[in-house]
């Protein structure tokens, strides 16, 4: 893959020429985390009355926690990374973690240009026995993937709000993210995981740990709140409320303007 630099200077200019010029000309623009908004109204001076923040939804009866009543579940445990195995998603990253956490072991499911780095990198640092590469999973694959974990790690470089992050909390499972894009939007620190600044491997490390392997953290209430934070904000129900709204505004708007 290219250096992460072209391919935020090759997503800037994209997003210049196509994004904010056809923002421009619509009634509303609809951005899914909240520095994005900022970034519209105040960089590019897009009127804030157009701009709504409606973050992605998640189906909750498909990524729900595991049910205690069932017997054959297996206790949660380690760390999960689903994603493109490219470097802007961090994925590069994940041997230095697992050196830095060697009991903590780091299932990955994806695939990609960094597949043979990232697995010859964990044989040289000596941790290629705390990995599990799944390659590219079904959806029904990552939500039991994502049952199963005590912790999801996305270590990205940049991000806008991810989906796999939702699925994870829906899931009851939390969540160690760099502070990127909109995660300050969804993941509370200590409450449903952790935010750590981009790059910095030991940080995720450390609080990966303390998730999963520690008993610093009452695992429980954070699973719960993992949940509760996904179900208050991000359903399907919810968020589709929200396009109504908008779309009945835009309507009227529209309509008022015909002689």
């Amino acid at each position: 893959s290219y250096p992460r630099k072209f391919e935020r200077i090759i997503r800037k200019a994209v997003f210049k020429m196509l994004d904010v010029t056809a923002a421009k000309k619509a009634t509303y623009a609809t951005v899914v985390f909240k520095d994005l908004y900022q970034h519209l109204t105040k960089d590019w001076k897009l009127d804030s009355g157009g701009v709504v923040t409606i973050p992605p939804a998640v189906n909750t009866n498909v990524f729900q926690p595991q049910k205690e009543s069932d017997s054959s579940t297996k206790p949660k445990e380690g760390a999960l990374f689903v994603g493109h195995l490219v470097s802007r998603k961090g994925a590069d990253l994940l041997p230095a973690i697992s050196q830095l956490a060697p009991e903590l072991h780091i299932t990955v499911a994806g695939d990609g240009p960094l597949y043979q780095a990232i697995v010859d990198d964990a044989i040289k640092l000596g941790v290629s026995n705390s990995f599990t590469f799944l390659g590219a999973i079904s959806g029904q694959s990552v939500s039991h993937y994502m049952q199963s974990a005590k912790v999801l790690l996305v270590p990205s470089w940049s991000e806008g709000l991810p989906i796999t992050v939702l699925e994870a909390l829906s899931s009851g499972t939390p969540v160690v993210a760099t502070n990127v894009g909109g995660m300050k939007d969804i993941v509370t620190n200590g409450k449903n995981g952790f935010l750590v600044e981009a790059g910095d491997v030991q940080a995720m490390a450390n609080n990966a740990s303390k998730i999963a392997l520690s008993d610093t953290i009452p695992y429980e209430t954070m699973s719960s709140t993992a949940r509760n934070s996904v179900l208050t904000s991000f359903t399907w129900e919810v968020i589709t409320c929200q396009f109504e709204q908008i779309y009945e505004s835009a309507k009227g708007t529209y309509l008022s303007k015909i002689p």
